[in-house]
């Protein structure tokens, strides 16, 4: 991971291999071979990880950190659902 935790746009297009959009959560499919090439393999489906709580003092902290985005000022929870 890098040391500021942002990857790069080319290391996302390594790693993940899709993201799914509900109304109530994000699902992230990561593909994590060590020949990572940015699509799913031959295995099958993704399968489920983790999920992690993306919470309003969290969002907060990454829009000060990154001004450049636009953003709301209605801050919710938001859950991110990971698949490998």
């Amino acid at each position: 991971m890098p040391e500021d935790g942002e990857f790069s746009e080319e290391q996302m297009d390594k790693y993940v291999s899709g993201v799914r959009v509900y109304e109530d959560r994000f699902e992230w499919l990561l593909n994590l071979s060590p020949d990572a090439g940015g699509g799913l393999d031959d295995a099958g489906s993704p399968v489920y990880f983790k999920k992690i709580t993306v919470t309003p003092d969290d969002e907060r902290a990454w829009f000060k950190k990154h001004p450049q985005w636009s953003k709301s000022n209605r801050y919710a929870e938001l859950e991110v659902w990971i698949f490998i």
